[in-house]
């Protein structure tokens, strides 16, 4: 939803031409058999199943099970991180540093049966996801997973994530590892509370976060952009440029419908021709409104400029 809203106010797509595809498990290929035996002789299985780059927040997980290891001395849960990425050497060479290998098993990327094995076995599932701009917007695939799986989500409090999760998880104070392991333990303590969230979370699943029901909502889509309503023409987001007092004059309008009504069958020097034309017509309108931040138009200490004194702006 997050991303109609910039379709709609940004691109100026009408609301009735956007569509929100979910990228959410096919039910029919899931297999839900739990292995006891992954627990490793542990009551609890908290799994993480992700990428492991610098934005995924597994930092801030292992931040979480060190203070419920090392400060609340939790002893009876194991903790599976399944997946990989260009952090995971790092991961691991923190989890070592802090005394937590018997408690937390790397997996490495898992597929199939072998992933949803995990799935099927765990107590709790987590999504660190920290928030920023574009994580608050985001939809994760994970959640839709564990959701599936009828696992209660731990999760930070992130827009998105609370619009996909619902009522079958419980949210942390933003980026704070030591409230998401409260969340976490909450969960362990209370098996009536894991069941509730689950069934909560399977019934979402049913309802709506499915393959089934998202690929009706694809097949609309393409049916909108390749068939549209007679006497219409296909909704496109184009670039718009806004006069200096944020409206879109009608010289702008005008332009763009030539422009992008022609540039299919206009040679490529043409095109760029025609664009620094409007470009440099522009620059007086828009000589008041740059740098939108002061800080932005700093240049850095020393820097001697662009060669040849040639000037630069994206």
């Amino acid at each position: 939803e997050s991303f109609r809203e910039v379709a709609a106010v940004r691109g100026r797509v009408p609301r009735d031409r956007t569509f929100v595809v979910q990228t959410c498990p096919d039910l029919a290929r899931l297999r839900f058999t739990p292995q006891a035996s992954l627990k490793e002789g542990r009551a609890h299985l908290v799994a993480y199943v992700g990428i492991m780059g610098p934005q995924d927040g597994v930092d801030l997980l292992l931040d979480s099970i060190d203070h419920l290891v090392n400060r609340q001395a939790r002893r009876d849960t194991l903790f599976a991180v399944i997946g990989w990425g260009s952090e995971l050497p790092r991961l691991q060479a923190r989890a070592a540093e802090r005394g937590l290998e018997p408690w937390v098993r790397f997996t490495g990327p898992l597929y199939g049966d072998d992933l949803w094995a995990y799935l099927a076995t765990a107590d709790v599932a987590v999504a660190p996801d920290p928030f920023n701009e574009l994580n608050d917007k985001l939809s994760m695939i994970k959640i839709f997973e564990y959701l599936a799986f009828a696992i209660p989500v731990v999760l930070y409090d992130l827009v998105e994530g609370r619009r996909s999760a619902g009522d079958a998880a419980l949210y942390a104070r933003d980026n704070d590892p030591v409230d998401f392991a409260s969340q976490i333990e909450k969960l362990l303590d209370s098996e009536t509370l894991r069941r509730e969230m689950g069934t909560r979370g399977k019934a979402r699943t049913l309802a709506s976060m499915n393959w089934d029901t998202q690929k009706v909502k694809l097949l609309a889509a393409y049916q909108a952009a390749l068939l549209p309503k007679p006497g219409s023409e296909p909704s496109v987001a184009r670039p718009a440029e806004l006069a200096p007092n944020g409206d879109l004059g009608a010289f702008d309008h005008f332009f763009n419908r030539v422009y992008y009504a022609a540039k299919p069958f206009l040679p490529l020097n043409v095109r760029l021709a025609a664009r620094r034309l409007r470009a440099n017509s522009r620059r007086k309108a828009y000589a008041g409104v740059w740098p939108i931040d002061e800080k932005a138009g700093a240049t850095p200490p020393g820097w001697p400029g662009w060669p040849e004194g040639k000037r630069f702006a994206l």
